[in-house]
């Protein structure tokens, strides 16, 4: 398990969005949704939640942490299309999206927990919606 002071300081370096949603944007599959509503689970830092806004979407921000919450807040300071939900992932209400964005953050949910979260994520999703996820970093 990585030191998650750490991962928030190389995210915050790092200072882009991810390959996935760059590459989901690169296949123009933005371009089919009816209107730019997105969840980003496990948002860290923030990096896709700003690329997501600067393109246009609403986005809900989905973290448990209280750090991941400070450094968004500070990213986002100068943004207003999005909330912040400080929550985790088993007891958090998910409004209704078209876009449900989650990048190396479903791994840490508890085995016992995963079917009712999963079931959670799909009744977020509006029909003709896309799930873009990624489970697991490449070590």
């Amino acid at each position: 398990m990585c030191n998650k002071s750490n991962f928030y300081e190389k995210s915050k370096m790092f200072n882009r969005p991810s390959v996935l949603l760059r590459g989901f944007f690169n296949m123009k599959l933005n371009e089919k949704l009816k209107d730019k509503t997105a969840i980003d689970f496990g948002c860290g830092v923030g990096n896709d939640t700003q690329f997501l806004i600067e393109n246009g979407f609403y986005v809900t921000c989905v973290d448990k942490s209280n750090k991941a919450k400070e450094l968004l807040y500070e990213k986002l300071q100068n943004y207003d299309k999005y909330q912040f939900l400080n929550e985790d992932f088993i007891n958090v209400n998910l409004p209704k999206v078209n876009l449900f964005y989650t990048c190396l953050s479903l791994q840490f949910i508890n085995k016992k927990d995963i079917d009712a979260v999963m079931k959670k994520i799909n009744e977020s999703i509006n029909e003709g919606g896309f799930f873009v996820r990624k489970f697991f970093r490449r070590r």
